[in-house]
């Protein structure tokens, strides 16, 4: 098929083109119609304006509308006996498709794109380790901490408002890091010898996405992408491509009834496979109509979070006395993470227990309030705050502690639960048990339910 493409110089940057439009072009481009025949039949929407280099979460449209869901974890759908049917059903799928003899690592040829919370690298560090290369892209505007895979491998401590570029100057070296800048004269290409696996009627459809060219061709080059955090960076790669949530990027941004809502909802859909590691991502998956869920467990790599001495127990001893350390390592957010409830729980608990003390690290949207709640529950002599740790000095406080209290707003654990257990605590947090029980083959995770 030929699409008669020249030079997108021709193609006007500051016009976005409706649905409507969208379809007709496509279908000329794909009757072999060249740019110069298309382009002076094309409008000027006055109203419709785009951003060269769109901001990394564009804003979401007053009027733009939305499909989210405020509780997913009461979706009628999610009951023990539908989630353990898909478990079946993935293990059946995961059986037919697993080779006899898989690849050896260092044959693989993927890439990673996305890393918030280090979902990504967390994947990845057993693939090198195992002599895979493994490249991981992240977003040219995702300056946040929690997305660098140095702060995996950081010994420190920071506080929470230092601005990135100087943290990044603390922060050790990993390799196979990539981070690409916009091409702001994208359109200036020659798309079919640059990108000739980008589709005219994408670009057409999100030109505000185009500056983001170099991420494209660089992940085109890799056999597969594993995507999570910006699935729509995986879908312009032209690459098969699968797909493992770290949170908003299938909560969120796929409700939104904007460009870039529609876009990350896409991106989904075209995924060979979305990885299911808790029972909430079904209830996305229903309201999105997705069809291409598996079960696929979160991955931790144990030989670094595991048990070991507890280096820090005498120094908080000789800060905040006790002799029964509880550690809150989640952010300080009441919204999501339900921390004035886990405030309120060891208050009760301290009362009981005069040993016991609380170590917190000062992190989050609600963290500038801590001292002042803590004065309120009368608990400030009990508590000792702790700059944001980078995930080398959190495992040492983990192997420090007697437990670990996290969310109690939504029902599953996330990455800090997990990592704690890893490290032979004991896990206090708000558990969706049956449903856990449901996907996990009545096994479900060892918390202590709150």
């Amino acid at each position: 098929m030929s699409l008669g493409l020249t030079r997108w110089s021709d193609l006007r940057t500051d016009v976005k083109f409706p649905r409507r439009l969208i379809y007709v072009l496509k279908q000329r481009l794909s009757a072999g119609a060249s740019w110069g025949d298309i382009m002076p039949a094309v409008g000027e929407p006055r109203d419709l304006r785009w951003r060269a280099v769109p901001t990394f979460e564009p804003d979401v449209p007053a009027d733009g509308g939305s499909t989210f869901d405020r509780t997913p974890w009461n979706h009628p759908w999610l009951t023990r006996k539908n989630l353990a049917e898909f478990r079946r059903f993935s293990d059946r799928l995961l059986n037919k498709w697993l080779p006899p003899d898989p690849p050896q690592a260092r044959d693989l040829d993927v890439a990673f794109i996305g890393n918030m919370a280090n979902l990504n690298y967390t994947r990845l560090a057993p693939l090198r380790r195992a002599g895979a290369r493994a490249p991981l892209y992240l977003h040219p505007d995702d300056h946040s901490v929690f997305a660098q895979p140095e702060w995996e491998e950081f010994d420190g401590d920071v506080a929470f408002d230092t601005p990135m570029d100087q943290v990044r100057y603390m922060l050790p070296k990993v390799r196979d890091v990539v981070r690409l800048q916009h091409d702001l004269e994208w359109h200036k290409r020659d798309m079919a010898v640059v990108a000739p696996f980008l589709k005219p009627h994408d670009l057409l459809r999100w030109p505000s996405f185009a500056a983001l060219l170099p991420l494209y061709v660089a992940l085109s080059k890799h056999k597969v992408v594993v995507a999570s955090q910006c699935q729509f960076a995986a879908y312009f790669s032209g690459r098969p491509y699968v797909f493992g949530q770290s949170g908003g990027e299938i909560w969120f941004e796929p409700a939104r009834n904007d460009e870039f809502g529609r876009l990350q909802l896409l991106a989904l859909r075209k995924a060979a496979a979305i990885f299911v590691s808790n029972p909430i991502t079904l209830a996305h998956a229903r309201r999105y109509r997705l069809r291409n869920v598996i079960y696929f467990p979160y991955c931790l790599d144990e030989q670094v979070y595991a048990p070991g001495p507890p280096e820090f127990r005498e120094a908080w001893q000789r800060q905040v006395g006790g002799n029964f350390f509880v550690m809150m390592s989640a952010r300080i957010d009441d919204v999501w993470k339900g921390s004035q409830t886990a405030l309120e729980g060891f208050a009760a608990f301290a009362r009981d227990c005069p040993g016991a003390r609380l170590v917190v690290m000062r992190w989050g949207d609600h963290s500038a309030e801590l001292e002042k709640r803590l004065e309120i529950l009368g608990i400030r002599d009990r508590v000792l705050i702790l700059p944001l740790a980078g995930k080398r000095r959190l495992i040492r406080y983990l192997r420090s502690a007697d437990c670990l209290i996290e969310q109690f707003i939504l029902g599953y654990y996330g990455g800090s639960a997990l990592e704690a257990m890893a490290c032979g605590l004991p896990v206090v947090m708000r558990l969706e048990r049956a449903q856990y029980e449901g996907l996990l083959n009545g096994d479900a995770p060892p918390t202590l339910d709150a």
